[in-house]
């Protein structure tokens, strides 16, 4: 619908099917005629039973608020393009489509994708290309594994019984980590009975296993034996002290002693 109105100008239905134009300088009635007739006078194409508000008040330099208009016929003629803001197509009741530049609504490609994660295992093998990594498959996997590795006597020297053989300080970055793993290997086997070692916490002053680690007659590398998980955790400057319990009757030679450590 399309207006042209003259310049103050004041514009009133006096009935279904007339109007009455007023000169709004000195308020004289210009036209007093039917709709139909006093489109010819404005050039106002519409009919009387497009009239749907009752006062019209134009002027050259007035403006006009939009929801003030009547509903508008559902097209897309005011749909904003790249050249004008204008509005938004009609929307759709829903939750999945979104809108396009274009103008269309589409369901995006990656609606409805769920993250699957890695397992710490998957994490350390390192061939999974479809699986998305969190802290906490992160924390228990080897990449969050902190290890010691103690050299506790020379590889040329017998082991003997001592508490005390070697000591440890644990760093700030494995503060609240727990010991998940203790081993101890030696350099030269050597006959009968086993050697056994232990692991103290010398500023908690507990011992960190249930039992000690063993190494077998004529064996080099200890069985892993259970973490006593009621003392299995360190803090920033812990002192931890390798003790041997015991050696074979013929000592071996050169020990050394692994521990590793994983956040809980």
């Amino acid at each position: 619908m399309s207006i042209t109105v003259p310049t103050w100008t004041l514009i009133t239905l006096v009935s279904w099917d007339k109007m009455m134009v007023f000169d709004i300088s000195d308020g004289s009635n210009i036209k007093d005629t039917t709709i139909q007739a006093i489109a010819d006078f404005v050039h106002w194409d519409l009919s009387a039973s497009d009239v749907n508000t009752a006062l019209w008040y134009t002027a050259a330099a007035t403006t006009r608020k939009l929801d003030n208009f009547w509903v508008p016929d559902d097209n897309t003629d005011l749909n904003s393009t790249t050249s004008y803001h204008w509005l938004l197509p009609k929307l759709l009741w829903g939750t999945t489509k979104f809108l396009r530049e274009d103008w269309t609504w589409e369901i995006p490609a990656w609606w409805g994708w769920s993250v699957t994660y890695a397992t710490a295992w998957e994490i350390n093998t390192g061939t999974e290309t479809a699986k998305a990594v969190n802290p906490d498959g992160l924390a228990w996997s080897n990449a969050f594994t902190k290890t010691m590795v103690i050299t506790v006597i020379d590889p040329s020297a017998d082991v003997t019984t001592w508490d005390g053989k070697a000591y440890v300080t644990v760093p700030d970055c494995m503060t609240g980590m727990n010991l998940i793993r203790a081993q101890a290997t030696v350099v030269t086997a050597w006959t009968t009975n086993a050697t056994t070692v232990m692991v103290y916490n010398l500023t908690d002053t507990v011992d960190m296993l249930s039992w000690a680690i063993s190494i077998a007659s004529w064996g080099t590398v200890g069985t892993v034996w259970t973490i006593d998980t009621s003392n299995d955790d360190v803090a920033t400057n812990d002192i931890l002290r390798i003790d041997v319990d015991s050696v074979s009757t013929t000592e071996p030679k050169g020990l050394t002693v692994i521990l590793e450590f994983r956040l809980p």
